[in-house]
């Protein structure tokens, strides 16, 4: 299932774009994963692609995973970068 979809640019020429899917495994912990592109060029909508960062982690049941943060680095050029925190709750809703 989809979890998040986030794109956003700044600066006239930056833009990350965030996709996480969530998948329900079989003891109610749910597993994220994702990646996140980094993108640099002459316009926020670029198509040159600069750095990107898979994502993978686990929410137990009726847990949190608070501020997993990471960076997304431009790897091809320049000193741009994209930092990210996410809080995920996993909850039982009866």
């Amino acid at each position: 299932m989809n979890v998040l979809e986030f794109i956003h640019g700044w600066g006239g020429e930056c833009r990350l774009e965030l996709r996480l899917t969530g998948t329900l495994l079989t003891d109610n912990t749910i597993r994220v994963q994702g990646n996140a592109l980094l993108f640099e060029g002459t316009s926020e909508g670029t198509g040159d692609l600069d750095g990107q960062r898979d994502i993978s982690f686990l929410i137990p049941k009726g847990g949190v995973v608070a501020q997993h943060n990471f960076r997304v680095n431009n790897d091809d050029e320049g000193d741009d970068f994209a930092d990210v925190q996410l809080t995920c709750t996993n909850s039982v809703f009866e």
